[in-house]
């Protein structure tokens, strides 16, 4: 037995299994879409990762201040987008491997170190 092509069943296929066939390709081609742009955001936040913490990276140095907001507006995107491209995720490097939130400081955090600062100076 002979499999059909999708090319095959679109050309043959009575109008109801064309509109099935139809549907399935706009299914399938909206998701490849999306693992497309879920491909680039996790480049783009990758690559801005990289810029703010490049001396991190690089030399050891102490890692930056950066909030998930100041990446998601450099990528004009919202920033649960790149708290949701972030999570599970992990960055190997020369100095081992880190969970992509080890590169980020959570604004509650940064305002609990602020008043402290302020009280030394």
């Amino acid at each position: 037995m002979q499999k059909k092509t999708y090319q095959d069943l679109k050309k043959s296929a009575d109008s109801a299994t064309q509109q099935y066939l139809k549907e399935k390709h706009e299914e399938y081609l909206s998701l490849q879409h999306g693992l497309q742009r879920r491909e680039e955001t996790l480049l783009a936040t990758v690559n801005q990762i990289v810029v703010n913490q490049h001396a991190f990276l690089l030399h050891q140095a102490a890692l930056a201040p950066l909030l998930l907001r100041d990446v998601a507006k450099a990528l004009q995107v919202n920033e649960s987008t790149v708290s949701r491209t972030i999570k599970g995720k992990h960055l190997q490097t020369d100095l081992g491997i880190f969970a992509f939130r080890t590169f980020f400081r959570s604004v509650h955090r940064l305002y609990q170190v602020v008043p402290i600062i302020l009280l030394i100076s």
